[in-house]
């Protein structure tokens, strides 16, 4: 008889060591995750397609973004929604490159965009609201990262908004002020 466990014939260690997934099977999986993942793309973009349709929307909408705070909060409200940054930095450039948004409106959507990219980290910490400790901690932490990327934008905003640094026509509200002074 021998020590190595309950009427085993390998040694204990050998039942531990997992067995590894089949090339073959891999190979499935990830092309199962590919469809998926263009599934959902198509899925957007026929939602958004829907948007598309309704041009009386979007040039409402449109004509709402050339006042910067709104175009904020149009930026922080979609990136809030979709979770993504990413996602609606790439849907301003395609906007911009498509002519229906201003560049200047891009700017204040982007910055949007950055301070909604930091409510996820909110949602994260909220899941740890029964252990006190780590609430604590993951919660300071989140509003650590939100306080960051609004102080940034307070920064920015105002510089943007005065001087049209990043506008392509190259001028902000001072500008405009003195055009029209001097007409």
């Amino acid at each position: 008889m021998s020590n190595l466990g309950p009427s085993t014939d390998r040694p204990a260690f050998a039942r531990d060591v997992p067995r590894e997934v089949p090339a073959w099977l891999r190979g499935i999986y990830a092309g199962l995750c590919l469809y998926l993942f263009l599934a959902a793309l198509n899925v957007l973009g026929a939602g958004l397609g829907a948007f598309g349709s309704d041009s009386d929307l979007l040039t409402r909408a449109f004509a709402l973004g050339a006042n910067p705070f709104i175009a904020l909060m149009a930026g922080l409200l979609v990136t809030m929604v979709v979770q993504s940054s990413s996602f609606t930095s790439a849907l301003i450039v395609t906007l911009v490159a498509s002519g229906e948004m201003t560049l200047g409106t891009a700017v204040f959507a982007i910055m949007g965009a950055n301070i909604g990219t930091a409510v996820t980290g909110v949602i994260v910490a909220l899941a740890n609201v029964r252990i006190k400790r780590n609430f604590r901690r993951s919660f300071t932490a989140a509003l650590m990262h939100d306080l960051f990327n609004i102080l940034t934008v307070l920064l920015v905003f105002p510089v943007e908004w005065l001087t049209g640094m990043f506008h392509a026509e190259g001028y902000g509200i001072f500008t405009r002020l003195a055009g029209w002074w001097l007409i």
